[in-house]
């Protein structure tokens, strides 16, 4: 690990996230204490072991770091939209983004749309003879068109194209 490294805890099913000053501390946003700290990172790790996050380096090392310290004491954390992980990856890549959140949330909003369709009453022809003579049957607009599969193998396709974390 060096100044201004991304670095994280993996928890498994989640992982907590900061940047490494180089000084044998750590900024990150601490949901336990609600704001953004600097600790040693012996407190950061709780005896875990620390990972460094490889990605696109925007800002030099120093500037990550000043980065980082300019948000010192800031209490506005939220789990979906200001975390540890958005403040680390704002603080070495400008962009205010967590891919935790986003494997979380955009699959689920998938589910949601799918499900939401899905319950959407159509009126269509009857399978088979019965539709031949008029007969008509009313079905959910999933089992017409089914969106849960197409959307969520357009994401995952879209997901290993454009992953590069």
């Amino acid at each position: 690990m060096a100044q201004g490294d991304h670095i994280y805890i993996d928890y498994g099913f989640y992982s907590h996230h900061g940047i490494d000053c180089g000084d044998g501390t750590v900024i990150h946003f601490s949901k336990k204490k609600g704001r953004v700290s600097q600790d040693t990172i012996h407190s950061f790790a709780c005896g875990n072991r620390i990972y460094t996050k490889q990605g696109k380096h925007r800002y030099s090392p120093e500037q990550v770091v000043q980065r980082a310290k300019s948000k010192l004491g800031e209490t506005e954390y939220n789990l979906g939209l200001n975390n540890c992980e958005h403040f680390a990856t704002w603080c070495h890549s400008g962009q205010h983004h967590s891919k935790q959140v986003g494997n979380f949330v955009e699959p689920a909003a998938v589910a949601g749309l799918s499900a939401a369709l899905g319950a959407i009453p159509v009126t269509t022809a009857a399978p088979g003879l019965l539709g031949l003579v008029g007969i008509t049957t009313t079905v959910g607009l999933g089992a017409l068109f089914p969106v849960g599969a197409i959307l969520g193998g357009a994401y995952i396709a879209y997901k290993v194209i454009s992953d590069d974390d």
